[in-house]
Protein backbone atom coordinates (compact mmCIF):
# COMPACT_ATOMS: atom_id res chain seq x y z
CA UNK A 1 0.00 0.00 0.00
CA UNK A 2 1.39 3.31 -0.90
CA UNK A 3 1.79 6.32 1.22
CA UNK A 4 -0.46 9.25 0.76
CA UNK A 5 1.25 12.81 0.10
CA UNK A 6 0.36 15.71 1.74
CA UNK A 7 -1.09 16.79 -1.30
CA UNK A 8 -3.57 13.75 -1.65
CA UNK A 9 -4.31 14.27 2.31
CA UNK A 10 -5.06 17.79 1.27
CA UNK A 11 -7.10 17.10 -1.86
CA UNK A 12 -9.33 14.61 -0.49
CA UNK A 13 -10.17 17.52 2.50
CA UNK A 14 -10.73 19.99 -0.18
CA UNK A 15 -13.14 17.67 -2.29
CA UNK A 16 -14.59 16.38 1.10
CA UNK A 17 -15.97 19.79 2.17
CA UNK A 18 -16.98 20.84 -1.12
CA UNK A 19 -13.92 23.40 -2.07
CA UNK A 20 -13.02 23.49 -5.87
CA UNK A 21 -9.28 24.09 -5.64
CA UNK A 22 -7.33 26.68 -3.55
CA UNK A 23 -6.52 30.21 -3.88
CA UNK A 24 -4.16 33.08 -2.32
CA UNK A 25 -3.95 36.69 -1.62
CA UNK A 26 -1.58 37.10 -5.03
CA UNK A 27 -4.23 35.78 -8.04
CA UNK A 28 -3.26 32.41 -7.65
CA UNK A 29 -5.56 29.75 -7.38
CA UNK A 30 -5.57 25.90 -8.30
CA UNK A 31 -8.30 23.38 -8.72
CA UNK A 32 -8.40 20.45 -7.05
CA UNK A 33 -7.76 18.43 -10.03
CA UNK A 34 -4.74 19.97 -10.42
CA UNK A 35 -3.53 21.05 -7.07
CA UNK A 36 -0.54 23.20 -6.68
CA UNK A 37 1.15 23.11 -10.35
CA UNK A 38 3.58 25.72 -9.08
CA UNK A 39 5.03 23.30 -6.81
CA UNK A 40 5.37 26.13 -4.29
CA UNK A 41 4.54 26.83 -0.81
CA UNK A 42 1.05 26.31 -0.11
CA UNK A 43 0.99 28.23 3.05
CA UNK A 44 -0.56 31.24 1.92
CA UNK A 45 -3.51 29.10 0.35
CA UNK A 46 -7.08 29.32 1.37
CA UNK A 47 -9.55 26.79 0.16
CA UNK A 48 -12.15 28.09 -2.20
CA UNK A 49 -14.81 27.77 -4.99
CA UNK A 50 -14.71 27.60 -8.78
CA UNK A 51 -16.27 30.22 -10.67
CA UNK A 52 -15.87 31.92 -14.04
CA UNK A 53 -13.51 34.14 -14.84
CA UNK A 54 -14.40 37.63 -15.73
CA UNK A 55 -12.32 37.71 -19.15
CA UNK A 56 -10.92 35.33 -21.44
CA UNK A 57 -7.25 34.91 -19.72
CA UNK A 58 -8.26 32.37 -17.31
CA UNK A 59 -10.44 29.27 -17.35
CA UNK A 60 -11.61 30.12 -13.76
CA UNK A 61 -10.95 31.71 -10.84
CA UNK A 62 -11.36 30.27 -7.54
CA UNK A 63 -13.19 32.78 -5.13
CA UNK A 64 -13.24 32.86 -1.45
CA UNK A 65 -17.17 32.60 -0.89
CA UNK A 66 -19.73 30.88 -2.58
CA UNK A 67 -21.63 34.01 -2.67
CA UNK A 68 -18.52 35.27 -4.76
CA UNK A 69 -19.36 32.84 -7.08
CA UNK A 70 -22.66 33.31 -7.59
CA UNK A 71 -22.05 37.30 -8.27
CA UNK A 72 -19.32 36.38 -10.37
CA UNK A 73 -22.01 33.84 -12.70
CA UNK A 74 -24.63 36.88 -12.58
CA UNK A 75 -21.77 39.44 -14.06
CA UNK A 76 -20.64 36.55 -16.76
CA UNK A 77 -24.48 36.25 -18.08
CA UNK A 78 -24.65 40.06 -17.85
CA UNK A 79 -21.41 40.68 -19.56
CA UNK A 80 -22.33 37.60 -22.55
CA UNK A 81 -25.45 39.42 -22.92
CA UNK A 82 -24.52 42.46 -23.36
CA UNK A 83 -21.67 41.14 -25.92
CA UNK A 84 -24.49 39.80 -27.83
Amino acid sequence: MSELTVRDILKQWLEANGYGGLYDDNECGCAVDNLIPCDGPCYPCHPGYIGPSPDSEYDFLIYGTEKAVSQAEKDKREQEADDA
